[in-house]
């Protein structure tokens, strides 16, 4: 044990006068039994985790000095009390915050198709794509085209959201919410800014070759997954042509649409569809499926790229048979 500390003495002290033994006062530093006490029993508190309430401390506060080392039941706890409460606001404030933070770093990663291989292009900003539009980069292969689409023509930026090269291989180079640079002026429908409700998907074709089985494949495949996932619908499959006649003439007359009507995008006649009526007007038909009629023999050849595998400008029977067939089950709808 600890020996007390004591002051020096000091002369005249209470009781005294000059000569008597000097008084000595306490150190209050000094661990006296009852000190020993009360250290004990804080730490057996802390320990278990109880805390004087207020009101022990009030009745420790107002107790005579001599009451104070009573019992040791009741101590003065000068620390502030604990509380809970506020201490798991904090934490649910901390956490809710850090999910927060969490969430918006993700909201920045653009989302990307894993069927594709990523390769971003710079030239897009924002949209909601209601319609896919099919073209072909009429360029010596998929390399030079990537750099096209990641750069520019003679025209200016370009881009498109996917690339698919002759052998199947599938690209990414715009996000599928963002607004790629593909369509340029035309419109489909009641949609005069086609880029801004579009996926453009370019195909790795010179304008004059047949379109390879496992490109059309991958197409298909790609069109599922774009319909299924963004809710577009099937029938909202066009060609640049289609949008853009007299300036466009992508993907061109070999273009294989049939096919992929078989599949289940686009829309194609049927094979016995009846002739059509007496009175029948195909320009009106024509605007119903989507086609803009500022040009109309423009639209003429368009369609008849599409539908008949050739450019003429004038309609015959068996253009009223098809457009007949193609607005009379269900004429495409513009939104």
């Amino acid at each position: 044990m600890h020996e007390p500390f004591s002051r020096p003495p000091e002369k005249g002290g209470p009781g005294g006068g000059p000569g008597d033994t000097p008084a000595v006062r306490p150190d209050p530093f000094s661990r006296t039994p009852e000190k020993a006490v009360q250290q004990r029993s804080r730490d057996a508190r802390r320990r278990s985790g109880q805390h004087p309430s207020p009101a022990c401390g009030r009745r420790w506060r107002e107790a005579p000095d001599g009451a104070r080392l009573a019992a040791g039941t009741c101590l003065r706890y000068t620390g502030a009390p604990p509380l809970p409460g506020l201490h798991r606001t904090v934490i649910r404030t901390l956490l809710l915050a850090s999910c927060i933070a969490f969430l918006a770093a993700c909201s920045h990663a653009p989302p990307r198709n894993p069927m594709a291989q990523w390769v971003e292009s710079p030239n897009h900003d924002a949209r909601r794509p209601t319609l896919i539009v099919v073209h072909y980069t009429e360029q010596d292969s998929a390399a030079q085209s990537l750099h096209t689409l990641r750069t520019g023509n003679r025209f200016g930026p370009v881009s498109a959201h996917y690339l698919i090269g002759a052998d199947g291989t599938l690209y990414q180079l715009v996000a599928d919410e963002r607004r790629a640079w593909h369509a340029g002026a035309g419109s489909w429908g009641t949609i005069s800014d086609v880029n801004s409700a579009s996926i453009g998907i370019e195909l790795d074709n010179d304008g004059q070759s047949p379109f390879a089985d496992a490109q059309i494949d991958a197409l298909i495949a790609l069109l599922d997954d774009l319909t299924t996932r963004l809710r577009i619908p099937r029938t909202h499959v066009i060609g640049h042509s289609d949008l853009a006649p007299g300036r466009k003439v992508d993907p061109g007359p070999l273009f294989p649409w049939q096919r992929l009507a078989e599949a289940g995008f686009g829309v194609w006649p049927d094979a016995d569809a009846p002739p059509a009526p007496e009175g029948f007007d195909p320009l009106l038909a024509l605007r119903l499926l989507g086609y803009p009629l500022d040009n109309p023999a423009a639209t003429i050849r368009s369609y008849r790229m599409r539908f008949r595998g050739d450019a003429a400008d004038t309609l015959d029977a068996e253009d009223l048979r098809i457009l007949h067939a193609l607005t009379r089950h269900e004429p495409v709808p513009a939104r």
